[in-house]
């Protein structure tokens, strides 16, 4: 899903979906040193900015290269008043994500920072993406702040394009730099504080350790951290804070956690994220984000909650408005039932529901969807059924309630006091018992007595058990053009328009191909005649598929084979150890669970009859 976390990370590996810069394994190479000499030392620090791809990784990068003092994440290139995650991610403020780097000249030259942003930290050959992440915010580019800046970056980008250091010519832009505005304080440090998270993992990790092995001489194993520069007092000397609306601030109800928020995809994926242009951050499963705690240890209030009247409808309950909710503790779980980081929550949201409901507590679910086909009444009637969900769920077919709390992940859960504060929230998959803990203070808060003893873990089965993120390394991947990824059958795709496809003799980790008559459009692809097939090469315990039976509702049927063989053990639940199985409504079907040891397979799903619409396929 989208960032569901993977969506994204992701890459969720499971569903992100906001940054990403590189895809996991990309090659890097340690790239001779500018020629054009750099700027002599001077007294005190001076300051780089660049972009390349989602904040987090870059960061992360130079906050371990030797004589740098401080990297802050943020936005270069545009105007103050669009200095804000929410507008830049919409990929039309002419800000990138960029980082500040104040650096000692005696100890680090500004070509060696280059060296390091051409050698690890990006792809300099994308326009205008990095990774999944696709939009001009994501652009290669170096804003210089002196015309010594300038000619150092012309003259190396000319000398490595001269020596054909990448196979395709360099896109990196040389830009004047304005201004640059931090970005938001749950931006900062974010790899470091998430690095068990799976975007981190997948995406951004390998840079690092190619920075240690590559470049050993510039490379220092302790970092430098925002949080410590700030302690310390340092400054940054050319920041320029934006005013309240812009980068440094976070409005109404949208989060402002240490932590993080958004981006999707890493494998496994513990979220989704729904960043604009299909970009997607996660912070997921071990990075679970909650707000920060003042010093009595009680959650901090990030803003009250919006008017509830953008929902579409209603389940399980009358329409609920902000009004009736005073005086009770409210989790808003947004969720969308394709989406597997989703399902995996909902047993613990379930639970949380049960458990507290009789000291207060009123759990809310909003379901935001992610493709078409979520936004039928129905269709979440049936999934609210099948999953057992007895609190009030909001129809959010409109995305309205999504955008007034400026949320970007699924699962993405925010807990409001009695008074109609948010006071936290947790972004993706895990920290559940933390969860539970701010939910308890909460409720102690709104004078709770006798509260029941915490929950044991309240894990799912089937589809719903937690991911074996130690053995996924395959990212969520869309079927659509307009977020398809590794696609490799030849030619490509024809958008909107039927095309027989082939299936390549030989296909790499996490490549994929089609077979057969088939039609791609935006967000699905739809078999036209069959058979059909879909091939992709994986590394994970599960493998699901979102698959619906086209607009008559007729069912398909279909085989799996792994390894060209029936899966027998490790068959999943929608299908029999033979592989067969039938498409008989639209939502993710578990096809793979491996039993025994997680290894390396060809997945191949063949349809035998048509009009079947296959829409993504995530990990687990």
């Amino acid at each position: 899903m989208l960032k569901c976390l993977a969506t994204l990370l992701l890459l969720t590996i499971g569903g992100l979906a906001a940054c990403s810069a590189g895809a996991a394994g990309e090659p890097a190479a340690a790239l001779p040193p500018p020629a054009v000499a750099p700027m002599a030392p001077t007294s005190g620090t001076e300051t780089a900015v660049l972009a390349g791809g989602c904040f987090w990784g870059v960061q992360g990068v130079y906050q371990h290269l030797k004589g740098v003092k401080n990297v802050l994440s943020g936005y270069a290139g545009g105007e103050r008043t669009t200095a804000n995650y929410e507008s830049v991610s919409r990929g039309s403020t002419g800000h990138a994500e960029s980082v500040q780097i104040v650096y000692d000249p005696k100890q680090v030259s500004y070509g060696q920072i280059l060296q390091v942003f051409f050698s690890v930290v990006h792809d300099p050959t994308q326009l205008n993406r990095q990774g999944p992440d696709v939009g001009t915010q994501y652009r290669s580019a170096i804003f210089y702040a002196n015309d010594s800046q300038r000619k150092v970056a012309e003259a190396y980008i000319a000398q490595l394009d001269a020596a054909q250091a990448f196979p395709d010519r360099i896109v990196t832009r040389v830009e004047a730099l304005d201004r640059f505005f931090p970005a938001e304080d749950y931006h900062q440090d974010y790899l470091l504080n998430h690095p068990d998270q799976p975007y981190i993992v997948f995406h951004d990790l390998p840079k690092v350790r190619n920075f240690a092995k590559l470049m050993p001489a510039l490379y220092q194993g302790k970092p430098v951290t925002v949080a410590a520069a700030r302690s310390a007092g340092r400054t940054t000397p050319a920041a320029s804070a934006p005013s309240a609306g812009g980068a440094a601030m976070m409005m109404s109800a949208k989060p402002e956690a240490e932590g993080g928020a958004m981006k999707n995809d890493a494998p496994g994926g513990a979220m989704k994220n729904d960043a604009p242009g299909g970009a997607m951050k996660n912070d997921a499963p071990g990075g679970a984000m909650m707000s920060s705690k003042n010093a009595s240890g009680s959650p901090m209030t990030e803003g009250a909650i919006p008017e509830l009247t953008g929902a579409t409808g209603w389940l399980n309950s009358k329409p609920l408005t902000r009004a009736s909710l005073r005086g009770k503790v409210v989790v808003f779980d947004f969720w969308t039932y394709s989406c597997i980081n989703c399902l995996r929550a909902i047993p613990y949201v379930n639970a949380w529901y049960k458990h507290y409901k009789d000291s207060g507590l009123v759990i809310i679910g909003v379901h935001s969807p992610e493709f078409a086909f979520e936004k039928d009444t129905e269709n979440v009637r049936k999934a609210v059924e099948k999953f057992g969900i007895s609190y009030p769920v909001a129809l959010d077919s409109n995305m309205a309630l999504w955008k007034a709390f400026n949320n970007r992940f699924w699962p993405a859960h925010y807990f409001v006091d009695a008074q109609g504060n948010i006071r936290g929230h947790h972004f993706g998959e895990g920290k559940y018992a933390r969860s539970e803990r701010t939910i308890r203070k909460l409720l102690e808060e709104a004078g709770a007595k006798n509260l029941p003893d915490p929950l044991d873990d309240a894990a799912g089965q089937g589809v719903s058990a937690a991911a074996d993120l130690a053995n996924v390394a395959s990212p969520e991947t869309y079927l659509g053009f307009e977020r398809a990824e590794n696609f490799k059958s030849p030619g490509s795709f024809t958008r909107n328009a039927g095309k027989t496809y082939e299936i390549p003799a030989q296909l790499a980790l996490n490549q994929w191909a089609l077979g057969g008559r088939w039609k791609v459009v935006g967000e699905k692809s739809t078999l036209e005649a069959a058979p059909g097939r879909v091939v992709f090469r994986f590394r994970a315990r599960d493998l699901h598929l979102v698959l619906g039976p086209g607009p008559e509702r007729k069912p398909v049927r279909f085989r799996v084979l792994l390894d060209g063989k029936p899966p027998t053990a490790d068959h999943g639940m929608d299908i029999d150890a033979q592989g067969a199985g039938t498409v008989r409504e639209q939502r993710l079907y578990q096809l793979i669970r491996q039993k025994g040891a997680v290894e390396e397979h060809e997945f191949t799903i063949e349809f035998l009859d048509p009009h079947v619409e296959a829409y993504s396929f995530t990990f687990g």
